[in-house]
């Protein structure tokens, strides 16, 4: 199953932790969703690679942290938020129906 790739997971000589993404796998809604529960320990900077195959993302860690954890907690991240993805699309249909009745029933019979 390639459902989650890591094309590049590695530590730059500033400390910097470069990950790279296959775009056909994540989207752009859940890397800044994943990235932004990072904003309070890391610096990030995202960028899309020139061939357009690729995010790759940069975190430059605001404290000490060990940039090992970082990375898994970053694609553990990306599995929870994809998940989210896929579950809201799946059950669309059924919670609209839920609110519809909810809203429905709340209206008075005058």
């Amino acid at each position: 199953m390639n459902y989650l790739k890591l094309l590049e997971n590695k530590v730059l000589k500033n400390e910097t932790l470069k990950i790279e993404l296959d775009i056909n796998i994540y989207t752009k809604s859940t890397i800044l969703k994943s990235t932004y529960k990072f904003t309070d320990r890391a610096y990030i900077y995202i960028e899309k690679d020139k061939d357009i195959k690729k995010h790759i993302i940069y975190f430059t860690p605001k404290d000490i942290i060990s940039l090992d954890i970082l990375s898994g907690e970053f694609i553990n991240e990306l599995l929870d938020q994809e998940l989210r993805s896929v579950v809201l699309k799946e059950t669309s249909k059924i919670r609209n129906v839920i609110v519809t009745r909810a809203l429905l029933s709340g209206q008075s019979n005058e």
